[in-house]
């Protein structure tokens, strides 16, 4: 599980009864679950965090904003080109991976039933093979490694979405499992854009993100809807943001208060120092994480530089804050 520390900055509340709009119902049910289940993992004291399976009530609230987005009472041209142009999605592989079909575990591969499983998914483990019936797993492959004699079995389920995290501690706690886990295979999905060709700064855009925010001083929802280019096999070089605001009535807020921008970061990647290009002159919050997770600098910039010197060669992450805006941006230290 990469990065999840980072879906705590993107708290979600029950929202007022709104329509769903057909457009959107079929075309981003999914993108909505993924939201849903990105807001679960973001709390581990969530009364979800545990279920495997994902309640409606989860997903109907992401449903009604983004049908709020798409209807676009105002007749906001910015915002029309989030569906008609660029045809913004939920991104299951970058920044926030969720994989919702396939488990993984490890086992020691001289175990008796090790063989059998492989064809029948049956163990002889009643533990194991309760986990196997109730969520309609079967065995989508195999891998067998000599260096460590264990056998790596990959489990799909039959069911369309499950909360896959929940069952991690399930399958840990059968006799002999060495460990189970859950990441997306599919390397394919970070490429996600499918809307008109587009460049950043010379860069073709090919990954696309939406992510959100409750505000609890104002009660509305920031979406931030994020278009990524350049090297993203290696890990997107630039990227552009557009941020909607949409009150509990999943309505949007006037273009006036809807604002369209990106931070950015040069150079990236940099061995001294940093540099923020921002809304305004307003001083700038900074939080670095590690890959890890781990809050190594927290600083607040006048003068928009940050000095990274210290920090050792590798990838971290950056919260940026100024006033209601937060992106979260990648930096190479090198």
């Amino acid at each position: 599980m990469i990065l999840f520390w980072l879906l705590g900055l993107f708290g979600f509340s029950a929202v007022a009864q709104c329509h769903i709009n057909t457009y959107i119902e079929d075309n981003y049910t999914l993108d909505a679950k993924i939201l849903a289940l990105r807001d679960i993992l973001a709390d581990s004291s969530d009364p979800d965090y545990d279920n495997p399976f994902l309640p409606e009530g989860r997903v109907t609230p992401y449903l009604e904003l983004l049908s709020g987005i798409y209807e676009n009472p105002n007749n906001d041209s910015d915002i029309d080109m989030l569906f008609n142009d660029f045809n913004f999605h939920v991104n299951q592989e970058y920044m926030y991976p969720i994989e919702y079909k396939t488990l993984v575990f490890r086992v020691p591969t001289a175990l008796p039933w090790v063989e059998g499983f492989k064809n029948t998914g049956i163990s002889g483990i009643p533990e194991l093979d309760n986990l196997m019936t109730t969520y309609q797993f079967t065995v989508d492959d195999f891998w067998e490694f000599n260096t460590c004699s264990c056998t790596i079995f990959f489990l799909k389920t039959g069911f369309d979405f499950l909360n896959l995290y929940a069952l991690i501690d399930d399958f840990e706690v059968v006799e002999n499992v060495e460990y189970a886990d859950v990441y997306v295979q599919d390397f394919d999905l970070r490429f996600n854009y499918t809307g008109i060709p587009y460049t950043i700064s010379g860069e073709d855009v090919s990954v696309c993100d939406i992510t959100v925010q409750y505000n609890t001083t104002e009660n509305n929802y920031l979406f931030t809807f994020t278009l990524y280019g350049g090297d993203c096999p290696a890990g997107c070089t630039v990227s552009e943001t557009r941020f909607v605001y949409v009150d509990e009535n999943c309505q949007p807020l006037s273009t006036k208060e809807n604002t369209f921008y990106s931070f950015k970061i040069y150079p990236n990647p940099t061995s001294d120092f940093v540099t923020f290009s921002t809304l305004n002159d307003d001083s700038v919050n900074v939080i670095v994480y590690n890959l890890e997770g781990k809050n190594i600098l927290t600083k607040a910039l006048k003068n928009k530089t940050l000095d990274v010197s210290n920090l050792k060669q590798g990838v971290y992450f950056l919260r940026i804050n100024q006033g209601s805006q937060t992106e979260i941006k990648k930096l190479v230290v090198k």
